[in-house]
């Protein structure tokens, strides 16, 4: 019977990215964070600063998660399997932080203009909700590489 959470302690290549936790929460991640992205640039940004950051941090995050799902469904990393299984926990842990932290500042921007009739609001008060959405998928990630890379 073949188990959906990688027992191998080596980084699945090919369409194996899909079949095993903790490598499937990339498409999540990926989809969830081009929300944010779309959300918060579809607003009316009424904190530079806060919204920046979150900008900033989604489509990075969106770009390098992007490059890492190729590396993995080409194999590119199976030169050398242990420093990527190590590059994987330390970068999902990373983004965890990262996007908690926009996650935050975006929740912080959105108390900040607070008017329910608002469509700007509405947008915000979902860019919200979807920038913790993808801290949890980030967090979780971040948790199974860790055990992997550890293991």
């Amino acid at each position: 019977m073949n188990n959906i959470y990688s027992t191998v302690h080596e980084l699945p290549s090919g369409l194996d990215v899909f079949r095993n936790i903790p490598d499937a929460f990339i498409v999540p991640e990926l989809v969830f964070g081009g929300w944010v992205w779309i959300l918060v640039a579809a607003t009316k940004v009424s904190n530079q600063m806060n919204q920046g950051w979150v900008m900033f941090v989604s489509v990075t995050l969106f770009l390098f998660s992007l490059i890492l799902l190729f590396v993995y469904l080409f194999g590119i990393h199976k030169t050398s399997s242990a420093i990527w299984t190590a590059v994987d926990a330390i970068y999902h842990g990373i983004s965890a932080v990262l996007y908690f932290s926009a996650a935050v500042l975006q929740a912080n921007a959105t108390v900040y203009i607070q008017s329910s009739n608002d469509v700007n609001y509405k947008l915000d008060v979902a860019a919200t909700v979807f920038s913790f959405v993808v801290t949890l998928l980030y967090v979780v990630h971040g948790f199974f590489s860790f055990r992997r890379w550890r293991s």
